[in-house]
Parts: C-alpha cells; sequence; structure tokens
C-alpha cells in the first residue's frame, strides 16, 4: 500500500518535474518543454569546423594542455565585463585565424563537431514569443550548447556552453604560430611555470630550459643529442635540481625587486647610497646566490675563496691552446695575469692564466685600495706560503676589495646585455670571487639585474669558459645573438609540446630544426651554423676542449708562428 501511494505521487509530481523554470534574467524565465524544443528545431552544422581565439600565452598553453576549459573558467567569462564583450558575455572566437590576433599573443583552436547547434534568432524569438537582449540570449546558451554567429561582423562567433569548447589545441597545430617575437624570454618562461603548476610535460620542458641556462650552450645542445631522455645526467647532475629550485626562487623574489641588485634599468637602488648598495652586494647578495646555487650554508656567509686559481689545469705544466686574437684579449685583462708559449705543433700557443690572489696582484694596483696594495707590495712571499692562515685572509680581503671597486664603477650604470654592463659581466668572472661556481653565480647575477629591472628578454650564455678570451665587442654579438637563437628555440619547443599534447604522442625536442639555433652565437666567431656535429666534435664537447672544436670546424689556416709571437710578446 505504501509503495502504491509512492508510485502514484511520483506520477503527479512528474509534469511538475518536467516543466522545470529557468531563468533568463528581466523577468523572462522558459521552461524544459521550450529547451528541448529549441534543441530540435534550431539548425546543427554538417562538418567538423574550427574556430581561433588569441589570448595570451599562459592561458593558451593551459587550456591546450588540459585540452579543454573547465566549466568554472567559462562561468568566468559568462560574467560581464567591458566592451570588448559587444554582443553579451561569453567566448568570443573566429573562423579567420587572424581576426582576433589582437586579443593576445597566442592563439588556441576549439574544434566544433559536425551536429553543434547553430543559433538562429527567428526560431528562438518564435518558440519564445519575445526578442532577447545580449545578456538573455548569453544565459540560453549556458542552456543550451549553440554557438552564435554575430552577423554584423561574419568572421566571429560566440558560445558560452562548456561543451563547445572542450576539444581545445594550441593553433600551431594548424599552422597559425604564436607571436614569439612579441615576447620575452622571462615572460615565456614565466606562462611556462605558471603552465607547469599541475602537468608533467610542461613540467620536464621547464625543467629542461631551466638545464639550459645551467649548461653553457654548446654542452646543452650535446646532451640533448646524446641523451634526450635524461640530458641533466650529462653534466654535474648532482647540482642541478639544487639550481633549479634556486633559480627559480630567486627569480620570482626579483620580479618583486626584492633582491635589491637594479631598478629602472641601472645597477643599485632608489633611497640608497651608492656605499649601501655595495656593501650589500658583497656582505648579503653574493653571499646569497652562491649559497643558493651550491646549496652550501655558512653561518658566516663567508664564501669569497681564500687561495689562489691557475686556469689550465690544476697540475703543473698543464694548458690550453689559443689563438693569437685570444692571448691578446687575455693579456689585455686587467685581473689575470697570463703566461703563453709557442705551441710545438707550430699553430697557435699554449696558455694558463692566475686569477687574482696574494701571489698574483701586480696588475691591479688601479683597481685595489692604495692602503691593500702597499701592503701586498711589502709582504714577502716566502712567509705567504708559509702562513696560510694570513694567505688566506689577504686572499680574502683582495677578493672583497676587488668587488668592492667593481660595484661602485657600475652603480648607475645600465643593465643591458648588449650594452655596456656586457664589461661587468666579464669583469665579475675575472675576479672569480668563489671557489667553484663562479660561472653560474655570475650569469645568475646578470641575469636577476635584468628581471629586477623588468627587463626579461634575457642574455644567454654560450660559450662558458671562453668569455674572457672573447673581444668585448664580438661579446656582445654573442650575447645578442645567443638570446636570440635561445629565444627561437624556446619557442619551437613550447610549439612541439602543444603539438605533441594535441596528437597524443611524446615530445621530441632533440630534433627540432630550431635546435641549430644554439649555434648562431657562435657566428662572430666564424663559426657557421652545424646542421650536423660529428661523434668526434661531441667528443670535444663533453671533454669542453672547445678550442680544438672550434678550430676543426673552422678548418683553419696555417699560423705564421714568428710573426703572431712578436705581437703576443710585445
Amino acid at each position: 500500500m505504501k509503495h502504491g501511494l509512492i508510485v502514484i505521487l511520483c506520477l503527479l509530481c512528474w509534469p511538475l518535474w518536467g516543466s522545470q523554470v529557468h531563468s533568463l534574467g528581466e523577468g523572462l524565465t522558459v521552461t524544459d518543454a521550450q529547451i528541448q524544443e529549441l534543441e530540435r528545431r534550431l539548425p546543427r552544422t554538417t562538418t567538423e569546423t574550427r574556430y581561433y581565439h588569441w589570448t595570451q600565452l599562459q592561458t593558451a598553453l593551459r587550456w591546450s594542455l588540459n585540452g579543454r576549459i573547465d566549466s568554472g573558467e567559462v562561468a568566468f567569462y559568462n560574467r560581464p565585463s567591458d566592451s570588448n564583450q559587444a554582443y553579451g558575455p561569453g567566448i568570443y572566437m573566429a573562423a579567420s585565424a587572424t581576426s582576433s590576433e589582437g586579443f593576445g599573443k597566442a592563439a588556441v583552436v576549439f574544434t566544433m563537431p559536425s551536429g553543434t547547434i547553430l543559433f538562429d534568432l527567428g526560431i528562438v524569438t518564435q518558440v519564445l514569443g519575445r526578442q532577447l537582449n545580449e545578456l538573455q540570449l548569453s544565459e540560453l546558451g549556458k542552456l543550451i550548447p549553440f554557438i552564435r554567429h554575430l552577423g554584423v561582423h561574419g568572421d566571429w562567433w560566440l558560445t558560452n556552453h562548456p561543451r563547445n569548447v572542450s576539444r581545445v589545441v594550441f593553433a600551431s597545430v594548424h599552422g597559425t604560430s604564436a607571436k614569439w617575437n612579441e615576447m620575452t624570454t622571462g615572460e615565456m618562461l614565466e606562462e611556462l611555470r605558471q603552465a607547469a603548476r599541475n602537468d608533467g610535460e610542461a613540467k620536464h620542458l621547464e625543467s629542461l630550459l631551466a638545464l639550459s641556462y645551467y649548461m653553457d650552450g654548446i654542452s646543452f645542445y650535446r646532451a640533448l643529442k646524446v641523451n634526450p631522455g635524461n640530458p641533466w645526467r650529462e653534466f654535474e647532475p648532482q647540482n642541478f635540481e639544487q639550481y633549479r629550485q634556486a633559480r627559480r626562487a630567486l627569480f620570482e623574489k626579483a620580479l618583486k625587486g626584492h633582491i635589491g641588485l637594479s631598478q629602472n634599468d641601472r645597477f643599485g637602488k632608489e633611497n640608497t647610497t651608492p656605499d649601501a648598495w655595495i656593501e650589500k652586494q658583497i656582505s648579503e647578495v653574493m653571499p646569497l646566490l652562491f649559497e643558493s646555487v651550491s646549496g652550501k650554508g655558512d653561518s658566516r656567509r663567508s664564501y669569497f675563496r681564500d687561495e689562489g686559481i691557475r686556469a689550465g689545469g690544476n697540475s703543473e705544466g698543464q694548458t690550453f691552446s689559443a689563438t693569437a686574437a685570444q692571448v691578446e684579449v687575455l693579456k689585455k685583462n686587467p685581473y689575470i695575469e697570463v703566461e703563453v708559449r709557442p705551441h710545438p705543433s707550430g699553430e697557435g700557443f699554449l696558455v694558463n692564466y692566475y686569477y687574482p690572489d696574494v701571489f698574483h696582484y701586480k696588475k691591479l694596483k688601479d683597481k685595489l685600495s692604495h692602503e691593500l696594495f702597499q701592503e701586498l707590495e711589502a709582504l714577502d712571499p716566502a712567509l705567504m706560503w708559509k702562513n696560510g692562515q694570513m694567505r688566506k685572509q689577504y686572499n680574502q680581503r683582495i677578493i672583497t676589495d676587488l668587488l668592492r671597486n667593481l660595484f661602485r664603477q657600475n652603480h648607475g650604470r645600465r643593465v643591458n646585455y648588449i650594452g655596456e654592463s656586457v664589461q661587468f659581466l666579464v669583469d665579475l668572472v675575472s675576479i672569480h670571487p668563489f671557489k667553484d661556481f663562479n660561472g653560474r653565480v655570475t650569469r645568475l647575477y646578470y641575469d636577476l639585474a635584468h628581471v629586477e629591472s623588468k627587463l626579461l628578454d634575457l642574455p644567454y650564455s654560450f660559450l662558458a669558459d671562453l668569455d674572457l678570451m672573447t673581444d668585448i665587442a664580438e661579446y656582445q654579438k654573442i650575447l645578442r645573438q645567443g638570446a636570440q637563437g635561445h629565444k627561437e628555440m624556446m619557442a619551437a619547443m613550447l610549439e612541439e609540446l602543444m603539438k605533441a599534447r594535441a596528437e597524443k604522442r611524446a615530445p621530441n625536442y632533440r630534433d627540432l630544426p630550431a635546435l641549430v639555433n644554439l649555434w648562431k652565437a657562435l657566428l662572430p666567431m666564424g663559426i657557421p651554423l652545424q646542421a650536423d656535429i660529428t661523434p668526434m666534435q661531441m667528443e670535444l664537447i663533453k671533454k669542453r676542449r672547445f678550442h680544438e672544436l672550434f678550430e676543426m670546424i673552422r678548418h683553419p689556416q696555417e699560423i705564421n708562428i714568428g710573426v703572431s709571437c712578436k705581437r703576443v710578446f710585445n
């Protein structure tokens, strides 16, 4: 008996449930029956169609990685906002790839399957008995998954329903590239970092691009070629994760202006005296960067090296080869002491040099304080060899004094990797303030100075150990061309990630034609673009014997040792 009453009640209530009322705003309602009639009478597409939507890169990446726009974000677009929503709230799209490109730097494609409902004003007016305004049409679009043609602008369409934006791909899959040239490398990296929060493939690419800054460009090229599945294993992998996390955290601080390197395109900070800024760089910033990159902690933050460093190998007699032009650049460097002799083969020279220390300071008279230089002149070298504690104290004083002088020279100068601040980069490497990690700390300082000044087209190092052997004018060209080549490679990798996602395959970064752009930086040195690197050349890269690599690529003519020696040793 009880069950019979329930059945009767359900039958009596069914008409009420079947005629649920939905508000379209301003007192207008629509019933389920009317919705069903509209869905039955409205026309439908007969073929699969594509529509383009330009937006910011981060948004395009997120949508493409997800393959859809989720309901919550569609609800956001369905709220009235500004004058851009001339036909009411919703997601605007265009049949042409270029019509909406003014709204962002990257495009996605919404694919509408055959049978998608098309809006028809006459049918809607007939069924509902009145014309709807734009807000009411958008409310109706939330209930019925139609796409609405904006007749006045023949290329434009509008949708309000999540179902119509559930098949999203990056537009490069269909031949429409993002406006990479309008984006900085910093912007690309930040957009990828945001997209990588919840996506494994994006995280992989983010780590790969962090690796490209961790290594020099030549070693990165080799690592990606010989070990595409795990390239970070090719170069001090034990330190990479520390570097990756440090770089990310420091970039976030620099974007907020919280490190204190630069402001308004110049080294220094407003409302801070030059002396206070200089001391902050020495006592806080440089130790912070070293600690962050190396993972080494010291309560005193006393990381400046206390012993000398001989470049060219640690054992007696070890050297590296160099051309006459490179030797001349080394000898002009005011910080280092160079030893040179002709190569036994008759081609070029064998070179080693010493970074500043208590035994190699004679060239530093104009860069050290008068008091410290006079003290060093009065020291007995034999005593320095015996008294290790005193030697270490003087070495750290030399480093600190040189840094203080360097920061004083550069306070107020523009931060620009194609301008005068390139000399700062070379000088800081020449001082070699730490026992190790000097290249990474120096490049990171330079990057962060750009970021903190909102200069987000970042320099990119391709030369590693060769930067001291390159004329400053050439070095500027190398940084400029290197940054452009790296940016093009980065853009190609981002597009490959999106294409691979749309095609349901693993990304292949190793074989991208844009990878050869890494070699653009070396054009000023007379080194042509390399489409293929031989196994022997790969081995030279692994051993970081770059001079031999470059000579092998360039096929140099014989060097007149007599003429070269006279120029070098005079």
